[in-house]
């Protein structure tokens, strides 16, 4: 097993909560079932997510966790449909009450800031440069809610507040380069929000930003789910960033869920090798090594087939020729993995030790 991880001098994401119980609150405001995305390639489909499934209550906070290529931005992408052109995405996409998959552009736009949000990674590509920001944030009451200009202009006043933006008329006369990293994020996340969404996906949405600024943007995201219960995909790379605001994790590799649980069972007993190995990569203080450790390329060749991760795990048997599935949940904040080695029912697997 891993131990649990001692943190980082400073701040990491700041918001260092107390454990809480999982918000099993209501119905899922959002429910995906087998959820796979192929895109086309000049040599054939290649598939992007297999068989993703997860669900978001009220107030929840769960997170995505992977190395690049893993299909984060892809799932995300899905759920507001906005999977690229010529992309084929099949499964299950409920929010709230409604199937959106296969649904028309039409229907996801009537969807889309009413519903469901997302905050995407570069701020300054999600803000149109040569518009002011009072005109964007406004044009999202005046095209989504119809409100006339001057009460358009009202609620984007609060809407800015809300994100704890301080000398309003200031921001609202500016243009993105005119503001910091930091500001264009809150920005964003107003517009994310005004408009009564239920849930905010957020890919990697403190990327760039200093320590600080992330602490502040991590804790205004998390204040939102704790006070207006609103539900959240949080994407990251950063590992202590998850530990701190999730209250489920889901790692992610080649396109299928390696490992779910709640965050703390995942990150401080990781049943997967590849769960056990990201987290082996991620600084720690008490260590005296030199070199952050890393994940190894091709440890053999195996034949084709099998387990995604096999070729580069330490732990893999022969077993591993045949593709693992996740097992069924027994609860709504089961524990699972998609290894052998995890499943007490293989007579060669149980619980392996690191």
């Amino acid at each position: 097993m891993v131990p649990k991880r001692g943190r980082a001098a400073g701040p990491r994401s700041g918001t260092e909560r107390p454990d809480r119980p999982v918000t099993n609150d209501g119905e899922p405001v959002l429910s995906v079932a087998d959820l796979s995305v192929e895109y086309p390639t000049p040599t054939g489909p290649l598939r992007a997510v297999s068989r993703f499934t997860m669900s978001v209550r009220p107030g929840q906070v769960v997170g995505i966790a992977g190395e690049s290529g893993s299909g984060k931005t892809a799932v995300a992408l899905a759920l507001m449909g906005l999977s690229p052109s010529g992309a084929a995405v099949s499964g299950s996409i409920r929010l709230g009450d409604q199937e959106m998959a296969g649904r028309s552009e039409q229907a996801w736009r009537r969807t889309r800031g009413h519903v469901a949000s997302m905050v995407f990674q570069e701020t300054q590509a999600a803000l149109n440069p040569t518009v002011s920001i009072g005109t964007q944030v406004s044009a999202v009451f005046s095209s989504s809610l119809g409100l006339p200009r001057r009460e358009a202009r009202s609620e984007t006043v609060e809407a800015l507040r809300r994100v704890q933006l301080t000398d309003v008329d200031r921001v609202m006369r500016s243009y993105p380069h005119q503001l910091s990293g930091g500001m264009c994020q809150r920005v964003v996340i107003a517009m994310a929000v005004s408009c009564g969404s239920r849930i905010l996906i957020a890919d990697e949405p403190t990327t760039a930003l200093d320590v600080r600024v992330q602490q502040e943007i991590l804790g205004l995201i998390r204040r939102f789910a704790e006070t207006e219960g609103l539900a959240v995909v949080l994407i990251s790379h950063d590992l202590s960033v998850l530990e701190d605001m999730c209250d489920e994790l889901i790692i992610m590799y080649q396109g299928e869920i390696a490992e779910t649980g709640p965050t703390r069972d995942v990150l401080t007993s990781p049943q997967h090798p590849y769960t056990r190995q990201l987290l082996a990569c991620s600084p720690r203080l008490g260590t005296t090594a030199t070199r952050l450790a890393e994940i190894p390329k091709a440890q053999r060749t195996w034949p084709e087939g099998g387990c995604l991760y096999r070729s580069r795990c330490d732990v893999a048997f022969e077993k591993c020729g045949e593709h693992p599935q996740l097992p069924l949940a027994l609860g709504p904040a089961a524990h699972r993995a998609r290894c052998w080695r995890a499943n007490s029912g293989s007579p060669e697997g149980g619980q392996w030790q690191a």
